[in-house]
């Protein structure tokens, strides 16, 4: 019998399920409110949002210090928005705004 190469990417998924079932749903939130469609923005700001929650939910909650099994869902709720919402901030910026925003950084504005 051969191993399945994919268990171990199962076991890290169902493990996690936690995080990621309200970190999709914080996104589709986003997504069905957004103006552009398109398949490739859609799914960049998918991928970014469940991205945010399943790497930062765990170090919010240590750094907030709340037991992850009241608060676990609705951070990585938020951070599922919170990375939508960035990525969009990023696919819309143009070279004009991040050179305001750098300069602002810098505090030179």
């Amino acid at each position: 019998m051969t191993d399945d190469p994919n268990k171990p990417y199962l076991a890290w998924l169902y493990g996690n399920l936690d995080i990621i079932v309200p970190a999709v749903a914080g996104v589709l939130i986003g997504v069905a409110s957004q103006e552009d469609h398109s398949l490739r923005t859609t799914l960049i700001r998918f991928v970014t949002g469940v991205l945010a929650a399943t790497l930062f939910t765990d170090p919010t909650l240590d750094y907030i210090e709340r037991d992850p099994a009241v608060y676990k869902e609705a951070v990585a709720g938020l951070w599922g928005i919170t990375g939508y919402a960035m990525s969009k901030f990023l696919t819309n910026l143009k070279l004009k705004h991040l050179r305001e925003i750098v300069a602002i950084v810098r505090g030179k504005s």
